[in-house]
């Protein structure tokens, strides 16, 4: 069956409401946990967004951990799911830490050298990443099916995070993305211990992406200064980039931000458009073992995107290319329903109607067992060439 992507919505959860003013159907974009934490002393909510897919196949997906969950899971996940249905990032769960009882200037900012009356609760940056790492870490991986590849989104405050967990704690994200990061803070230590972790450590594989926005005085000062021990010290092996939103403010940074930086982190992602256009099946396979070498984890090609890639060929008048294509999407694919019934109709397409009501029965079972909910769609496919079978013999 051809597959149309969902619009991924900007609310927890949307219900629609027809002309008739009857509600519909809620449409989910997360769901909301709390999660006690013995490191922070407090219950921490979280926000936890899975790809469409998920509940209907067995596909591990890396994670990206979004800091203020509550205000920034909307964007990021919509951000997200975009850029992966147009093939330049995985998909991947998203996870939204929220902050409690106004303690966000407590988490999300390193230790001050001495005593500042202004933050009297501040400097607990190094506390939150434990939970992170030895709390939250656990939780998702223990109940969510997850690939060893990690990214942490942050914005002002968070994004200062972000680069103290880089350069405190580099093994525990593999992408970074900070927005308009607070560098001015603790007299730009920050950036003083950067300089002498690029010096002696390693960061070999991991990607770095910042912004900032129209934001004289400090931010940009700091900011620059971050820059330039960047472009003189950043080791081999990182791959970093960095934009000034010029027409963006503090507040506004993160929309654009967390695209660029996710198109950023994952460039090379993309299979290239000319093995596309020449259904390039050993290309294709190729150019995904490189991406796992480069982000360290078993990679594959969406099941929707190998779909659609099949029923170009049908409509380019091609069923034996797109039978070529679609056996391919089932190799990778084998638990789902909907591969079979592809493939059934490019084998009707091709006149081999044995083999397209096998492969239409197997949908219609593996649709029944998965409550797939175009289970309706396998079974009139598997009777339509039931039938045809009938009257030729």
């Amino acid at each position: 069956m051809r597959q149309v992507p969902l619009l991924t919505v900007l609310t927890l959860v949307v219900f629609i409401h027809a002309a008739t003013a009857q509600v519909g159907q809620p449409i989910v974009i997360g769901q909301a946990f709390s999660l006690r934490s013995e490191v922070m002393k407090e219950d921490r909510p979280i926000i936890i967004s899975v790809p469409a897919g998920y509940r209907s196949g067995n596909a591990s997906y890396p994670v990206l951990y979004v800091l203020d969950g509550r205000n920034n899971i909307f964007h990021t996940a919509s951000t997200a799911r975009f850029l992966a249905r147009n093939g330049y990032m995985p998909e991947m769960i998203i996870v939204g830490i929220g902050n409690t009882n106004r303690n966000r200037t407590r988490d999300l900012t390193p230790p001050i050298d001495g005593n500042d009356e202004r933050f009297p609760n501040a400097g607990q940056a190094d506390r939150f990443l434990a939970f992170i790492n030895d709390e939250l870490f656990l939780y998702v991986e223990n109940n969510f099916r997850t690939a060893p590849y990690r990214i942490l989104v942050g914005h002002s405050y968070g994004g200062l995070c972000a680069i103290h967990a880089m350069v405190s704690k580099p093994d525990m994200f593999n992408g970074f993305v900070s927005m308009s990061p607070t560098l001015w803070w603790n007299n730009e230590a920050a950036t003083k211990k950067a300089k002498t972790m690029f010096r002696e450590g390693s960061l070999d594989n991991k990607s770095l992406y910042l912004t900032l926005g129209n934001e004289p005085g400090n931010m940009r000062t700091s900011f620059d200064g971050f820059l330039d021990v960047l472009e003189k010290y950043a080791p081999e092996g990182f791959q970093w980039d960095s934009r000034i939103l010029e027409d963006e403010t503090h507040g506004s940074v993160p929309l654009r931000s967390t695209y660029q930086g996710l198109k950023s982190i994952f460039a090379g992602w993309q299979v290239p458009q000319e093995k596309f256009s020449a259904a390039d099946i050993a290309g294709i396979r190729a150019h995904m073992k490189g991406l796992a070498r480069k982000f360290g984890y078993e990679i594959k090609i969406s099941e929707n995107m190998i779909n659609n890639l099949g029923y170009r060929q049908l409509r380019n008048g091609d069923p034996e290319k797109a039978i070529k294509i679609l056996k391919y999407n089932i190799e990778l694919y084998p638990d789902s329903a909907n591969v079979y019934d592809s493939l059934g109709e490019a084998l009707e397409a091709a006149g081999k109607l044995i083999s397209a009501q096998a492969n239409y029965r197997k949908a219609y079972e593996r649709g029944r067992k998965l409550k797939d909910p175009s289970l309706r769609v396998y079974q009139q496919h598997l009777e339509n060439v039931t039938k045809k079978l009938q009257n030729i013999s």
